[in-house]
């Protein structure tokens, strides 16, 4: 999770507000509301954030106590954490990054005395979810009051342009990134020409007092030479870094598929119950049975749409060629 970072990150108005909160819970700004909640869908950057600010504090050496939890990841000590009053109360602070807060559901009691324990001892949490903390399952009011106290930060994924998945935001940076290039290109053909002419001068007038006036201008021309292919370099690493963020993209991607052949198989398997449930005796159900069968078995076809699944096969399979087309043509128009 190295390449989660704040470079990496793709700001946007669509996720703005939760970016720069993150930042300053990185900075450890202590005018900031605590506890902090990233709200948005899966694939929004929610899980980015929380890695970008443990990296943050790993590439500094920050002087910090830093645990990233999970609902498949709860580990004994932090749940500890709420009756050691000795670790609450020492130095340095404590920042607890909260991924899937909306899976916790098991674990809501650990979870809730855990968070409150550190945010009553001046210590921060930053939790992220899918689902608004009024509407949680499993935790308590004072818990939701808790979270609805501090700061929430919406977050969506960012929009795709017209005629493409690629998000509009990443798209803007390859296009400049590729005009860059370009007129960076032309600087270093002009350069060279100069430079050329520069070293060539002295062979028109072999006597003729112009040599210092020949330098001056070779020198002149080598540092813009070198500016350039400094420039270009920075291009090719802005490059470089935009096919680690598209890795990322593609990793969210998968990621989503997962989830929705997940969801797939759980629907089939309610159909398989509904199916089973209809061949017994259906008639002995009364009128208000039988339309609450009938509705939900309307639902769950819907939801289990094939062609829903297919179009998803064939999004992930569009963003991987247009990605890979895009950064094939950067990649043509940087000099090797």
């Amino acid at each position: 999770m190295k390449r989660l970072t704040f470079d990496t990150f793709i700001p946007h108005k669509s996720n703005q507000g939760a970016y720069e909160i993150a930042r300053e819970v990185a900075r450890m700004q202590p005018e900031l509301p605590r506890p902090v909640v990233f709200l948005g869908e899966s694939g929004s950057g929610k899980t980015h954030l929380l890695w970008a600010i443990v990296n943050y504090f790993r590439d500094r050496n920050s002087v910090v106590r830093l645990a990233l939890i999970s609902p498949r990841d709860f580990p004994d000590k932090v749940k500890r954490l709420s009756s050691d009053e000795d670790k609450l109360k020492a130095q340095p602070p404590i920042v607890l990054l909260v991924d899937d807060l909306h899976g916790f559901a098991q674990h809501a009691a650990d979870l809730e005395k855990t968070v409150l324990a550190l945010i009553q001892h001046g210590h921060n949490a930053v939790l992220a979810t899918r689902i608004h903390p009024n509407v949680l399952s499993g935790f308590s009011g004072k818990f939701k009051a808790l979270l609805n106290a501090g700061a929430i930060a919406g977050i969506k994924a960012l929009p795709k342009a017209e005629g493409t998945i690629i998000p509009e935001a990443a798209l803007d940076q390859i296009l400049e990134l590729k005009s860059k290039v370009t007129r960076l290109q032309k600087d270093k053909a002009l350069l060279e020409a100069e430079k050329g002419g520069a070293a060539a001068a002295p062979k028109e007038d072999a006597v003729a007092p112009a040599v210092p006036q020949a330098d001056t201008v070779s020198s002149v021309s080598r540092e813009h030479f070198n500016r350039a292919l400094k420039e270009i370099q920075k291009a090719r690493a802005e490059t470089e870094s935009w096919k680690k963020t598209a890795a990322a993209m593609m990793n969210r991607v998968e990621s989503y598929k997962a989830l929705q052949q997940s969801q797939f198989s759980s629907i089939e398997e309610k159909i398989q119950e509904l199916l089973a449930f209809a061949d017994q005796d259906i008639l002995s159900l009364d009128e208000e049975s039988l339309h609450a069968a009938n509705a939900e078995i309307t639902a769950i076809l819907a939801r289990s749409s094939a062609e829903h699944a297919a179009a998803l096969q064939g999004e992930s399979q569009k963003t991987l060629r247009s990605l890979a087309e895009q950064f094939k043509a950067l990649d043509d128009t940087l000099p090797g």
